[in-house]
């Protein structure tokens, strides 16, 4: 293998995961550094093909070179454990689509390592949006308590309405067993409303969701924190699939 090759693969390799880095990051500096960063690990790549270095220090003290000059030392260990991660899942993307299409040695051609690359920046691109959703939605939820239980609940605000949604799983513990039982058995409402409504001064409310319109039962609890709201209305299934939460205000 060429000088210039080493140099260019590792540099392609060493710039894409810094720029993922610095994307997850949200990170000020300059793209320039991420660059320079890049440059630097490449001539390392070249002095290890053609001189005798150890490995493992030589990749250690390297990274820590790389991710201090791309991104400075504040929260230095965040940053370099996340450039390993990055290092790591993009290797195991490379390497997975070569091991897919049978290539290997000098059969490996360099079409072959851009669409690989192309395949794990897009991977790692969309994990991250992933994770920026999943931080934004986190930010949205809250401790919420109703008589003596406490909820995790998303702070919804396209919620107009002037009741708590949750889920029957996290309301078990303040309300009775059999009707627990019989909720989560039976799909007439209005039979549970008559049943039930004279024990627990239930209310039926409507309730709209994407593709569904439907009907909840809802009760008033003694006490509510963390909601000026003071209606809670009984939801069967689950509001979401993460388990950020359990309900809805």
């Amino acid at each position: 293998m060429y000088f210039e090759d080493i140099f260019l693969i590792n540099f392609i390799l060493n710039l894409i995961i810094l720029i993922i880095c610095k994307k997850i990051l949200k990170s000020p500096k300059n793209i320039w550094w991420q660059i320079f960063a890049a440059i630097i690990g490449s001539l390392y790549a070249i002095c290890f093909y053609y001189f005798d270095i150890n490995y493992f220090l030589g990749k250690i003290a390297i990274s820590l070179l790389i991710v201090l000059i791309a991104f400075g030392f504040k929260q230095f260990i965040k940053k370099y454990l996340l450039f390993h991660i990055i290092t790591y899942a993009l290797g195991g993307s490379v390497y997975g689509l070569i091991s897919l299409l049978g290539i290997t040695g000098a059969k490996f051609p360099i079409k072959t390592f851009i669409f690989a690359i192309i395949f794990a920046f897009a991977s790692i691109s969309l994990a991250s949006r992933v994770l920026d959703k999943h931080k934004m939605l986190a930010k949205n939820i809250f401790e919420l308590k109703i008589n003596d239980i406490s909820l995790q609940c998303l702070h919804d605000t396209g919620n107009e309405s002037n009741y708590i949604i949750a889920e029957i799983s996290a309301l078990r513990k303040i309300l009775p067993s059999d009707f627990c039982l019989e909720f989560a058995q039976n799909e007439n409402i209005i039979d549970l409303y008559d049943k039930w409504n004279e024990k627990l001064s239930l209310k039926i409310i409507p309730f709209n969701s994407i593709g569904a319109e439907r009907i909840l039962i809802a009760f008033t609890p003694q006490k509510i924190e963390g909601s000026d709201k003071k209606t809670v209305a009984i939801f069967k299934g689950k509001l979401t699939g993460t388990e950020l939460y359990n309900a809805i205000a």
